[in-house]
């Protein structure tokens, strides 16, 4: 059995992360995990990108010092039996989902936002999704939040197990990057062997961005029509412009599997805005994955400053 439990020592002072014992943590997909129904949806999600993708999955619990620094020795030692448990139980949902996965167990100090997002060099992040805005106690924004501000890599959202069949939805725009989230949305439907729709978020103010609605349809089925010659059979169509984003998803939401939202934007206050992946998360009972923009500069610069998050 490829899965091992490392990463426990006995004061926060002494960097829990496996990356400091010796034993780097590799490029892998992680999945932060805290017992939750949510969590193990991530859990069983995560292994099967683990497993095609070819790399060991990394199952994160983070013991957070906010918690640690307010609370009893007794309540501690609870703690870090409760973490083992939860551990031992997403191992094994990951295995009995992929037979044969490398699984990785590790048991960190940290913020969960910064343990998660600095375990190795993650492709991707899975995590169950909160229904509620409110900070955790000692932080400034939900996990999800922090996330989006720290991470390198799409990070993925879940409530409940998503369903087997349906759609992918994703939303693309006329950003540089939409190319990158048509590959990512086009590989989670092969994947999954799932149909894939295309919401358009089309331009209000064509001055503005330099290019009509009608323009950026072309531009996406040209890219369509390139990855249905390498994909045969592959089922993929834009959604008709008469759908809004929102009346889309509440009307298709028993057909959505996964929606995947473009990246975020900074207003100029600071104030990071989301309205795709909030909308989705409000409306929709599947996962959501949050496309991040490589090696951002805002995000860096964002983790240290005095960023006010809107949403979750």
């Amino acid at each position: 059995m490829n899965a091992r439990m490392r990463g426990l020592v006995t004061a926060p002072e002494h960097d829990e992360r496996v990356a400091a014992e010796g034993e780097r943590v590799t490029t892998g997909v992680v999945v932060g995990v805290d017992g939750s129904k949510k969590a193990l949806s991530a859990v069983r999600w995560g292994a099967v990108e683990a497993a095609n993708r070819q790399l060991p999955l990394h199952l994160v619990h983070a013991l957070d010092p906010t918690d640690a620094a307010n609370a009893l020795p007794s309540a501690l030692s609870c703690s870090l039996d409760s973490a083992r448990t939860s551990l031992r139980e997403a191992r094994e949902v990951a295995l009995s989902t992929r037979s044969g996965l490398d699984v990785d167990c590790i048991l960190a100090h940290g913020r969960p936002a910064d343990v998660l997002a600095g375990t190795g060099h993650p492709s991707l992040i899975c995590v169950g999704a909160s229904s509620s805005k409110t900070p955790h106690p000692g932080h400034h924004a939900s996990l999800t939040t922090e996330l989006i501000v720290t991470a390198d890599c799409p990070v993925t959202l879940f409530r409940r197990d998503p369903v087997e069949s349906g759609w992918v939805v994703a939303e693309v725009g006329a950003e540089p990057h939409t190319d990158d989230i048509i590959r990512m949305a086009v590989a989670e439907s092969v994947l999954r062997d799932l149909s894939l729709r295309l919401l358009l978020d089309t331009p209000r103010d064509t001055d503005q961005v330099g290019i009509s609605r009608a323009d950026l349809r072309s531009r996406v089925e040209i890219v369509l029509d390139r990855w249905r010659r390498v994909h045969a059979g592959l089922d993929c169509r834009v959604v008709p412009e008469i759908w809004s984003r929102d009346d889309f998803l509440t009307h298709h939401k028993t057909r959505i599997a996964l929606f995947i939202a473009p990246p975020c934007h900074d207003h100029d206050i600071g104030t990071i805005l989301h309205p795709a992946a909030d909308a989705a998360l409000d409306i929709l009972d599947g996962p959501v994955m949050l496309y991040v923009e490589p090696g951002s500069t805002r995000r860096s610069a964002a983790a240290g400053g005095d960023v006010r998050p809107s949403w979750r």
